[in-house]
């Protein structure tokens, strides 16, 4: 998936500066339509979707329902899981922690959290 960045303008009462950033785009729908194909076209039996945001609710719902025998579990990452009812697991800090993800990416998921 893309990821995209583009100029933010931001003013206050004071203050006013425009600075780059990268945001993600369409990165829900994206993940949910692939969800929903990949059940109606049985690539998977099983899908752990790792996410604290309960925009991708639906799309899991919708694959269970429009599909049989297939398992989806939208599972947090750590100190999230409040975010999302739906969330079946946590991800303790300590797995993640031992993960092969490199330093960065681990710091910037707990930053996060």
């Amino acid at each position: 998936m893309k990821e995209t960045s583009r100029k933010k303008h931001v003013s206050a009462e004071y203050v006013s500066i425009t600075y780059q950033t990268h945001e993600e785009k369409e990165t829900d729908v994206n993940i949910g339509a692939h969800l929903l194909a990949d059940a109606c076209l049985d690539r998977f039996d099983r899908a752990l979707v790792i996410s604290a945001d309960s925009d991708l609710n639906q799309a899991v719902n919708l694959a269970k329902n429009e599909t049989t025998n297939k398992q989806i579990d939208i599972i947090s990452p750590p100190g999230r899981m409040r975010r999302n009812s739906a969330a079946v697991y946590e991800i303790p800090k300590s797995k993640l922690e031992k993960t092969l993800f490199s330093p960065e990416i681990v710091e910037s998921i707990l930053r996060k959290g």
